[in-house]
């Protein structure tokens, strides 16, 4: 050790061994009995913790500090609320141990009113006890924007002295701000830890991962994951983080192996798209930069080094991470007298974005977050379900048969009395007697109604990282007003800003769990509406595994992962669909047992999820809820397919007073697997499993399918042909195809259809008719067995025709096309892969 660093280290020892004489001596006077020396003592309640991050409608923490001078462990409940909104408090009951001082952190959701530029000022306040002082604080931080990166890095603590050195991993994440017309300052934690919950990440709009932080904070990887699943967008700059740190990251995710790391001085990065129009950035250094080889699995790659992966995106949950293994110096170039200048020095910085740092740059910007159903349809549905109660069907039966049996028996009567044209107003009475029954058996039961609490939630299964994200809403209602006794037994985040207690007091007070009750609220005669969150890991597999064969596809869910522990009874799914990337919807007919299956008759019509003849009104209720989230799977472009079931049995997390009448609800999302077939096997494949694309023909590529929806364009006014290539699942190939019908359902008058297959340079016509209209079917087959091509798919050509010169001019002028859906429904038998035939 160099002279200068050993003398710092003695002054530095000398300074701690004073320090502890000094507080060993306070704590020799603070046992001694003292009248002005409380037991207890508080020294913040509310100063900003964490990163720090605070957005209105957002959650955050606040930091409590408190000391206890006594011989056994003592609580205390700190208090914080925001200025000018101080109805709505949040607590904590903070266990401090003997002889110690304790920091704990306080959840505390800003309102959503909060102006977005103005300066956040927490009120903090203990109350007098028995061993405790009143006491109380003031708390400022200024609002960030989710717009707003957080920087998580490995602290640099050294007592070595040496030369200041560019940290060029920072120079990177502010070269990617500043390319997305963002500010350069970011959010970078304070405190020793990171935050071990998820209100202390909602905030934040991005985050990068720069090093091995995170390899030694599993609560911090938790709640950071649970951020990611909720559609967080991340950067993990992997060139200075573990591969292991990834892996405790995100689990099974995605799979990252290390080959080896080199040296790179003069080096093309290359986009792996075919479409990409750029050039390959060309980059040469005088001194290397590392290059961190990978096989990786579970990723889509963006751009190449000599063919091995340098950025890479995947989808975790409903968030994407980015990964670059290449050296942050490799990803920027330094400044230069011809760029253009900044706006100002918030926006200055001495390193600029090199193209592929531009394109992860695009992909960090926050997006809106669509939740899988929007909250206003489910309170509708929890409303609903407040007090609504219709008769059953078999006591609307039974009323039904007495009357066919007055009726009757009043004939015969009539009949042998010789008083037959009484018949009429016997019947109109006996009528009016049964409509009577049924309409003050229904006012009875909406009359009647009892306190309830209404829950819907949404689950979302992520197997890779066997956790479960819960978005869901609970309306409470109650005739009269009475003090709330509402608490949650499990990590459940209860929204408080309710519209109906604006004003009113509420208190969130939260325990060392991190369960809450919530205390000092009265809550109002009515319903009262609160959307809440739930996020846990599982203790086993939640699975939906599926294979193709004679009945279509056929597989077992297993789902008993997601009741709590204290549930006995199997988790029962019912009103299962099967859903696949921009396609319609398949009943998956489940059974009790957890079997389903769905053959190509099971096909579901638009905006319908249920295949039985009489849909009752439990199910139609439900139909609201399945709808939307179809809509929401749809908008968000999700790669995935998912068995999608409806259970009541569901705990949601919340518990109530015992005389509250609770009624859950839930929808579950599971992601699909689909597992190979096995060869020889007879299959039917429904049309929904098939991925189709519009691909260009001798003509070019036709405008009148969008591939990005998998939808026709519509109406059309000219003449087209356009090209269908429909992929078959790789789980089945290689196949031989026995039979393949297309069904169109379209409105063509007035032209011509022709529809060919397409095999290489072939092509085989299936028909071609005028004014084709309706719901149509073809049989694809011919003379020949159809083929598929040698990545598995079937090519269809469409080509319909200008209006017919006998046509009325009238229509000719405002005549247009429709092809509204296509879908190509395939029977056959898998086949050895040494048995396939060259296409």
């Amino acid at each position: 050790m160099k002279p200068t660093a050993l003398l710092r280290l003695s002054i530095g020892l000398v300074v701690w061994l004073t320090a502890a004489v000094c507080r060993a001596q306070d704590a020799d006077v603070n046992d001694s009995p003292s009248p002005k020396a409380s037991p207890l003592f508080v020294t913040a309640v509310g100063r900003p913790a964490g990163m720090q991050a605070y957005a209105p409608g957002h959650w955050g923490v606040v930091a409590v500090i408190v000391g206890n001078r006594t011989a056994t462990p003592q609580v205390v409940q700190a208090t914080v609320q925001v200025k000018g909104w101080e109805a709505l408090r949040f607590s904590r009951d903070v266990l401090v141990p003997a002889q110690s001082v304790r920091q704990a952190t306080i959840p505390v959701h800003l309102p959503k009113e909060l102006p977005p530029d103005s300066r956040l000022e927490i009120l903090g306040y203990v109350a007098a006890g028995e061993n405790v002082a009143k006491a109380e604080f003031d708390g400022f931080a200024s609002l960030v924007t989710r717009s707003d990166t957080a920087y998580v890095q490995d602290p640099t603590i050294s007592l070595e002295p040496s030369e200041p050195r560019t940290d060029f991993a920072y120079e990177a994440a502010l070269a990617m701000r500043v390319e997305n017309r963002w500010k350069r300052t970011m959010i970078i934690d304070r405190d020793r830890m990171l935050p071990s919950t998820y209100e202390g990440w909602d905030a934040v709009g991005s985050v990068v991962v720069s090093g091995n932080r995170l390899a030694n904070n599993p609560a911090a990887r938790r709640s950071l994951r649970e951020w990611l699943g909720r559609g967080g967008r991340m950067w993990i700059q992997a060139d200075v983080t573990s591969v292991e740190t990834i892996r405790l990251l995100l689990g099974s995710a995605v799979s990252i192996e290390q080959v080896d790391q080199v040296p790179l001085h003069d080096f093309s990065i290359r986009h792996t798209s075919e479409t990409f129009q750029g050039e390959p950035t060309d980059v040469q250094l005088e001194q290397p930069v590392q290059f961190k080889r990978v096989i990786a699995d579970g990723v889509e790659v963006m751009y190449r080094i000599d063919g091995w992966p340098a950025v890479m995106k995947a989808h975790v949950g409903r968030g994407v991470v980015y990964f670059t293994m290449l050296e942050a110096r490799g990803l920027i170039r330094g400044r230069r007298s011809g760029d253009p200048p900044p706006h100002n020095e918030l926006f200055y910085t001495d390193y600029l974005a090199l193209d592929p740092l531009l394109q992860l740059a695009v992909g960090l910007r926050p997006q809106k977050i669509v939740d899988p159903v929007p909250a206003d349809v489910r309170a509708a549905y929890v409303t609903e379900r407040i007090g609504y109660q219709v008769p059953s069907r078999m006591l609307v039966t039974n009323i039904l048969l007495a009357f066919c049996g007055v009726i009757g028996l009043a004939a015969v009567g009539l009949h042998y009395t010789g008083w037959r044209e009484h018949l009429l107003w016997v019947t109109l009475s006996a009528a009016g007697v049964a409509t009577a029954i049924v309409v003050v058996l229904g006012l009875s039961s909406h009359q009647a109604v009892p306190a309830t609490a209404s829950s819907l939630q949404v689950v979302e299964v992520f197997p890779e990282m066997d956790e479960v994200a819960v978005t869901g809403s609970v309306a409470s209602y109650q005739s009269q007003p009475a003090d709330a006794e509402l608490s949650s037994v499990d990590a459940v985040r209860l929204n408080p800003q309710s519209t109906r207690l604006a004003g009113k007091i509420r208190n969130y007070v939260w325990s060392e769990s991190g369960r809450w009750q919530l205390g000092e609220t009265e809550m109002p005669t009515g319903v009262q509406l609160f959307p809440f969150e739930r996020y846990r890991s599982l203790p086993q597999d939640v699975t939906a595994i599926a294979t193709f064969g004679p009945q279509g596809l056929t597989g077992q869910v297993h789902a008993d992962a997601l009741q709590t522990t204290a549930a006995t009874d199997p988790l029962r799914l019912v009103d299962g669909v099967l859903v696949f990337p921009r396609s319609p919807p398949l009943a998956a007919n489940l059974t009790p047992e957890g079997t389903f299956a769905a053959a190509i008759t099971d096909v579901l019509p638009p905006h319908e999820f249920f295949n039985s003849t009489f849909v009752d009104s439990t199910q139609r209720q439900r139909r609201a809820i399945y709808q939307a989230w179809y809509d929401s799977y749809l908008k968000r472009s999700d790669a995935s397919s998912y068995l999608i079931g409806w259970t009541d049995s569901l705990s949601s997390g919340l518990s109530w007073n015992e005389d509250v009448n609770v009624i859950d609800g839930a929808l579950v999302a599971i992601p699909l697997s689909l597992r190979r077939t096995a060869p020889e096997t007879e299959v039917q494949v429904p049309g929904p499993t098939m991925r189709v694309r519009s691909v260009a023909s001798q003509s070019g590529r036709s405008n009148t399918f969008e591939n990005s929806t998998s939808q026709w364009i519509h109406p059309f006014g000219r003449s087209a042909r356009t090209r269908l290539r429909f992929q078959l699942p790789k789980e089945i190939l290689p196949l031989q195809v026995d039979s393949a019908r297309l069904f169109l359902d379209c409105s063509i008058p007035s032209r011509t259809l022709s529809i060919e297959v397409i095999d290489g340079e072939q092509r085989r016509s299936v028909i071609e008719r005028p004014n084709q209209s309706g719901k149509l079917t073809f049989d694809l087959g011919g003379e020949r067995p159809l083929k598929l091509d040698a990545e598995g798919g079937l090519t269809v050509e469409f080509a319909i025709s200008d209006v017919h010169q006998a046509a009325d001019k009238d229509l000719r002028a405002s005549d247009t096309w429709s092809i509204r859906t296509t879908r190509l429904d395939v029977t056959g038998t898998t086949l050895p892969p040494a048995e396939v035939e060259p296409q």
